[in-house]
């Protein structure tokens, strides 16, 4: 991977999400690094809060709320040429694939590619996750992975696509609306589904 990294890069800003600092020192040989600080979801937020089996439409007993998921100050940020990604993997433990860190990881991942990484003249940028686990593919599609060496994974996503799922409101709880449209509207709602 070392070689896709350096290729045709010059001097590389690298922004770095989801490492410890010893996980960094070994990066800074390959240019500059740029550590993405994020407040990390709580471990009390669960794929139930965001996928609810009942959502109260009629508000009887409560309005209903959806919790964030928290994201970096990317306007803070500078332009990166490349993003590389510690997935958190809890593989092969019961319902490893809806955990909330690990698309809380994948969702900062792709709101830099869309907001910060310089793309080539087609438009696609390079993001490297590091994991046992392939990175979720109802963000990052199974087309866009361009290498793949043992724990790590190459993609170059088109950034217009990764924009077009980022504006997808995230879980069914995010679907949930009154009843009570005003006169002459209709709700037209889509979710990117990771149920």
């Amino acid at each position: 991977m070392e070689e896709l990294i350096t290729r045709g890069l010059g001097k590389t800003k690298i922004g770095m999400v989801n490492m410890e600092e010893s996980d960094l020192t070994q990066w800074k040989r390959y240019g500059e690094i740029i550590h993405i600080h994020f407040e990390r979801v709580s471990k009390f937020f669960s794929w139930h809060d965001l996928f609810p089996e009942w959502i109260d439409e009629e508000e009887d007993t409560e309005v209903p709320a959806c919790p964030e998921i928290p994201m970096p100050d990317f306007e803070s940020l500078e332009k990166l040429d490349l993003v590389i990604v510690k997935l958190p993997c809890k593989y092969p433990e019961e319902g490893w694939r809806r955990e909330v860190l690990r698309l809380q990881v994948n969702l900062v991942a792709a709101n830099l590619v869309v907001k910060k990484v310089k793309t080539d003249w087609t438009w696609k940028s390079k993001v490297l996750f590091w994991s046992k686990c392939q990175p979720m593919i109802e963000i990052f599609r199974c087309d866009d992975m361009e290498k793949r060496e043992g724990d790590w994974w190459l993609y170059r996503p088109e950034v217009v696509r990764l924009q077009q799922k980022l504006n997808l409101p995230i879980g069914s709880c995010n679907l949930a609306l009154p009843l009570w449209a005003p006169q002459g509207e209709t709700y037209k709602r889509k979710a990117l589904s990771l149920a």
